[in-house]
């Protein structure tokens, strides 16, 4: 487009009157309309859809862009979307961890206060105690984390989370509290601190039921493997055994069959039985025991 000067002189064109002008044809030619009210309420709708799933603010205005491009309006300073970014965001998550805070009784409130406050002589609280990560568990680690176990079912609530949060805003949350000490956590508002804490609680115990049945399936399926292997060498004895009786009474059937003296057949038989016949009785009692004899 022919503005009537050179490009060099871009910051007196912007300054000018033939920037309005031009941009008025372009958004004619276009049909991009001014930003107004309506068009603000798509950058807040467009913000809290995104602010449903998603903690990162850029997300947010990403799709504040999105929907004024399809609305064909025009668009904002950044800094108003960022705006509307943090805005919409701080509204969605207080809606909620007010959820969150709404399925808890009073007795669940008051056990979860006590975790950011400290006990014993070392001074520590039991919300750092959560928040730490416990590591791989393995058979060195299998008591400690029984341990860990009770110690959430007995003395921490265990509210009931299913339905009320996305998945991702879970974890997202989930996220946030691990990285805030017990000191932090009491700066929060209220209804943040306890609604963090109840889902780092629910976090930290589902993973540590997951990972306590994860190890009992591998104990099963070791004893399950033991067993075959136990099994399998069971049946190479007893094929062993079995091998051993049917040769042997093959060569007794030989010296029998043999065309000679009854004295001569006895001689025959007793040199194949001579020194076998304790190992021949153990294999036939085993094959009693085991049911294949009747």
């Amino acid at each position: 487009m022919n503005y009537g000067g050179p490009l060099r002189d871009l910051a007196g064109y912007d300054a000018s009157g033939r920037r309005a002008r031009h941009l008025k044809v372009l958004h004619a030619q276009l049909e991009i309309r001014p930003l107004d009210d309506v068009g603000r309420e798509v950058m807040r709708a467009g913000a809290r859809e995104a602010a449903l799933v998603r903690e990162d603010v850029l997300d947010l205005v990403q799709r504040q862009l999105e929907e004024l491009v399809r609305a064909r309006y025009e668009l904002p300073a950044f800094s108003r979307l960022l705006e509307t970014a943090l805005e919409v965001r701080e509204q969605v998550n207080a809606e909620f961890y007010a959820a969150v805070v709404a399925v808890l009784t009073p007795l669940e409130c008051d056990q979860l206060e006590r975790l950011w406050h400290s006990v014993g002589e070392f001074q520590s609280t039991p919300w750092n105690a959560l928040r730490s990560d416990p590591g791989k568990l393995s058979s060195k680690t299998v008591d400690a984390a029984i341990t860990r176990y009770h110690w959430m079912s007995t003395e921490l609530p265990y509210p009931q989370l299913d339905g009320i949060l996305p998945q991702s805003k879970r974890e997202q949350f989930g996220e946030e509290a691990r990285n805030l000490h017990a000191g932090q956590m009491k700066l929060l508002d209220w209804g943040k601190r306890l609604a963090l804490g109840a889902i780092l609680l629910v976090e930290r115990r589902v993973r540590l039921l997951d990972d306590l049945a994860g190890m009992l399936v591998k104990g099963v399926r070791r004893l399950h493997t033991d067993a075959r292997e136990t099994h399998a060498l069971e049946e190479l004895k007893r094929r062993a055994r079995a091998g051993v009786l049917v040769g042997t009474l093959k060569q007794v059937v030989l010296a029998y069959q043999k065309e000679e003296s009854d004295e001569d057949r006895y001689q025959g038989i007793r040199y194949t039985l001579e020194g076998r016949d304790d190992t021949l009785l153990e294999a036939c009692q085993a094959f009693e025991l085991a049911g294949v004899v009747v």
